[in-house]
């Protein structure tokens, strides 16, 4: 799951550790 929608950093770095 790649939200590319939402790019505050602490998100992206957690959403594709997680994902």
């Amino acid at each position: 799951m790649k939200s590319n929608k939402y790019k505050p950093s602490k998100f992206v770095n957690f959403s594709e550790s997680e994902f």
